[in-house]
């Protein structure tokens, strides 16, 4: 009831955005223009630091720079997307580039719109109210008893110690929380001490204990803390 509360008094005294940018004095001027508008801003001059703040209240919106240093605003929209608890978030990039290029990037990264920092203030408003209403509509945003920042984990299993190297590291890269298991008994375990966001299983260890895993899948699926929660395995086949 508490929590209801103070999400309901949040939307009666106007909507929370997040603004990330490096200036000093671009974020100023942001922050003077969204808290005439009543709304309430939190400002952050690097992605790594917005990043660690999110969690509940999540913000309603997020504005944020492309060109930051340390995590770029396209990796910092890709992470925000990555995350279960985070990705409903409208972002709204702001770029010096050309308005082709700014739109490319934007798309590619998961921002649901840009905007140019040589448009007008109006044109910048009359783009975060469209994402407001969109996103009041469509109550996006997942609501969570765990509303802290967290990345999507995923459980790779695979009797390949190659395999399991290769993709582990790369989707590490990629911002995931990974844990490994080098056969389906192993993966087993891991399932029931943990919960993960999906499931990566080698055809052929699925094929070995394609019926165990498939039990301990709809088992795993019907316990409390997974009622409310997507519980995908995916499977690849690879040419040995």
């Amino acid at each position: 009831m508490l929590d209801v509360l103070k999400r309901l008094s949040v939307k009666i005294h106007g909507f929370r955005i997040t603004v990330v940018e490096d200036s000093e004095t671009q974020a100023f001027k942001l922050q003077v223009l969204l808290e005439e508008q009543g709304w309430e801003v939190c400002l952050f001059g690097t992605a790594e630091a917005a990043l660690a703040s999110l969690g509940d209240p999540r913000p309603d919106l997020i504005l944020v720079d492309y060109n930051l240093p340390g995590i770029r605003g396209d990796e910092f929209c890709r992470r925000i997307r990555m995350n279960l608890n985070t990705r409903g978030i409208p972002l709204l990039m702001m770029t010096g580039s050309a308005p082709e290029t700014a739109e490319i990037q934007s798309l590619d990264s998961g921002a649901d719109g840009y905007v140019s920092k040589s448009e007008s203030s109006d044109i910048l408003l009359l783009r975060i109210r469209a994402l407001l209403r969109e996103s009041s509509a469509t109550d996006a945003v997942l609501n969570t008893p765990d509303a802290s920042f967290r990345r999507a984990s995923i459980l790779i299993i695979d009797d390949s110690p190659t395999c399991l190297a290769s993709l582990s590291h790369e989707l590490r890269n990629q911002g995931y929380q990974i844990k490994s298991a080098p056969n389906g008994r192993d993966g087993l375990r891991e399932i029931e001490a943990q919960n993960f966001d999906c499931v990566l299983v080698d055809l052929v260890t699925l094929l070995r204990l394609r019926q165990a895993v498939l039990r301990s899948r709809w088992r795993i699926a019907d316990r409390a803390n997974y009622r409310d929660r997507d519980f995908a395995v995916r499977v690849w086949a690879e040419q040995r």
